[in-house]
């Protein structure tokens, strides 16, 4: 019997020790001068986001010194000396709202692999993007995790980026040593070209940014590939000697390499290659040769790059848009280290600005399949902002091209609606994109699909018919001169670069490698087999129909131009062989309302397969301007 009174007591005691006992609590963490929520989920393994949506931080840029944060995924036992009884709460789910998302990338570039991070808005966009380049001996993430939270607020502005780590930097197994100029601006283009693949991002609408030597980078991308549409700068440095200074670099020439130290991370070895780019790399001379505008941001309390070099990057930019942006008492971190927030929010909302403000569509392409005479010619049709009327040119390619020419003329097309023209650029025949054969590549057909190009854009876009021009490089030069020698034709204007304009009866012995060659083709393609096997200097191989003969041979492209009513522009190479200078120049003498521009260095490729940033640049202006002058300010 007493045994059983002493039970209900017992129980009473121990459900009170029990409430002593050890209870779970999460840890917690109290944020120190240069705490950023990056940093403090690296050092307890958890995500910085995590740390945000436990502690209800709705700025993430705003941390301050004595903050107490719980850290998820973490306790400790603590005592508590209370009984509390269970409570039920009926409480509702709370809707989290995904505003952007995060994903690894490893891009292919030659034989190495660029480590990255894309981060996307929520939607189905497309979305204009920026490729996000960091500093020496820094990584994607870059200093303070500064990247880390610029991308989500340039997702939360439909902005999608892509942060890249340079090789022998953050996730990148490559060694640093083999990091210089080329490598990094060819991992920037990388990036971009993985970001323009994607169905979310749209191609046309990728701009370029940078911190310190990132931003040195960023100029240098965007002056080698103007498919950047805008530029950003922080703490741009144009000059890298005073890191590589003169004495590092005999050291480079000695050993191969110079061991650059750091209080905060382990040395890095700046390769030899890095030492005669910086110094014989001219930054802002390349910068501007692009036409993309750019903002510099710099600290003004800046010790390591002097904010005087922000007025030189927009010094040297040729867009009226540029400008600078001083922080006042920023360092060359803009202040991430110290607790102190406030300007680099200051710096993430002025480059968000930015991008919203200079990434707006300039223009929309299509591809298009258009049906001549039995053939299918794929297009690509570039069409500026607005409802036009517009002003159009119709671009042709060379022998063997393609309407890309290795990018040359999609840079051309952009230039073009920059401006406000229209254009459509095609496949001939055996090239590029078609799926005919090669033996159907002659100058009637060609002639004819460039025709038909031009009816599409009349019939399908809102073009002005009193406005057009006619662009052709190499072979397409000798197409656009066939076609406007015609009395009916319908153009106002012409630009032909490098045209071959010789009478097909010389040309075709000099193109095919001399008179016993030429009589050898002549005779293969004479056969019972219709066409002749032919290698160009390219290494491309061709099947060459009777008609490409007959047709060529026949073919005087300067016969009858006088008859042309509009005006010429022809632009010529002086190291051009292939089609010599005396050949454009000979259509520049043969008609009298033509002009002739020779471009300095320029050989056939033009910039197009060549990194000649200076070629490309004029061969663009140049055709853009003078199609704005003759198709749309001219009565």
């Amino acid at each position: 019997m007493k045994i059983k009174k002493l039970l209900p007591i017992i129980l009473i005691i121990s459900l009170i020790f029990a409430s002593i006992s050890a209870v779970a609590a999460p840890l917690t963490y109290t944020v120190v001068k240069g705490d950023t929520l990056w940093d403090i989920g690296i050092e307890y393994g958890v995500g910085w986001w995590e740390i945000q949506e436990l502690n209800g931080i709705e700025d993430v840029r705003a941390l301050q010194i004595g903050t107490v944060l719980e850290i998820p995924g973490t306790e400790v036992e603590t005592e508590d000396s209370e009984i509390d009884d269970p409570i039920v709460e009926d409480t509702e789910t709370e809707e989290v709202v995904e505003e952007y998302t995060e994903y690894p990338i490893l891009i292919t570039n030659g034989d190495y692999e660029v480590p990255g991070i894309v981060c996307l808005p929520v939607g189905e966009g497309p979305f204009p993007a920026v490729v996000m380049l960091h500093g020496t001996g820094s990584e994607k993430n870059e200093a303070g995790g500064g990247y880390e939270l610029t991308a989500p607020e340039l997702a939360k502005s439909g902005i999608a980026s892509i942060r890249i780590d340079f090789i022998g930097n953050g996730d990148s197994t490559e060694d640093y040593i083999n990091y210089n100029y080329t490598t990094a601006v060819s991992d920037a283009n990388a990036a971009r070209e993985y970001m323009a693949s994607l169905d979310t991002v749209d191609g046309n609408r990728i701009g370029i940014m940078g911190w310190s030597q990132g931003g040195t980078i960023a100029m240098l991308a965007a002056g080698h590939n103007r498919s950047f549409q805008s530029v950003v700068t922080w703490a741009g440095a144009p000059d890298l000697t005073s890191v590589g200074n003169e004495e590092n670099y005999e050291t480079a020439k000695e050993d191969g390499y110079y061991n650059l130290t750091f209080e905060w991370r382990e040395p890095l070895k700046l390769g030899l290659q890095w030492f005669n780019e910086v110094y014989s790399t001219d930054v802002l001379e390349v910068f501007s040769y692009s036409d993309a505008p750019v903002l510099a941001i710099n600290g003004a309390n800046d010790t390591t790059v002097d904010p005087e070099n922000a007025n030189k990057i927009v010094e040297a930019s040729s867009n009226e848009k540029s400008k600078t942006l001083f922080i006042e008492n920023a360092d060359h971190t803009f202040n991430i280290f110290t607790g102190d927030m406030t300007a680099f929010n200051e710096l993430i909302s002025a480059t968000v600005e930015w991008f919203d403000e200079t990434l707006e569509p300039v223009y929309s392409e299509e591809i298009v399949y258009i049906e001549n005479d039995g053939r299918i010619v794929p297009a690509t049709v570039v069409v500026p902002a607005g409802e036009g009327l517009f002003p159009a040119v119709v671009i042709n390619h060379g022998h063997g091209g393609s309407r890309e020419e290795n990018g040359g003329f999609a840079g051309v097309a952009e230039a073009l609606a920059n401006k406000g023209i229209l254009s459509i650029r095609m496949d001939f025949p055996g090239c590029g994109e078609s799926a005919e054969p090669f033996t159907e590549n002659y100058l009637s057909n060609m002639t004819s699909d460039s025709n038909a190009s031009l009816d599409y854009i009349l019939e399908n876009y809102n073009v002005d018919e009193e406005n057009l021009g006619i662009f052709g490089y190499s072979m397409g030069g000798r197409i656009a001169l066939e076609i406007v020698r015609e009395d009916d034709n319908p153009y106002k204007a012409m630009v032909l670069l490098a045209p071959s304009a010789e009478d097909g009866s010389e040309m075709i012995v000099s193109f095919l490698g001399g008179e016993e060659a030429y009589n050898g083709y002549y005779e293969e393609v004479s056969s019972e087999k219709g066409y002749a096997d032919f290698t160009t200097i390219y290494g491309q191989e061709q099947q060459l129909s009777i008609n490409w003969f007959e047709e060529m041979k026949e073919s005087k492209p300067l016969e009858n131009i006088e008859n042309f009513q509009g005006n010429i522009l022809v632009l010529y190479g002086d190291m051009d062989t292939t089609v010599p200078m005396e050949e454009s120049e000979s259509v520049v003498s043969a008609h009298p309302n033509t002009v002739g521009v020779m471009i300095a260095n320029a050989n056939h490729g033009y910039g197009f397969y060549s990194d000649q940033p200076d070629v490309t640049e004029m061969v663009e202006d140049k055709t853009a301007e003078f199609f704005v002058e003759n198709l749309i300010t001219m009565e």
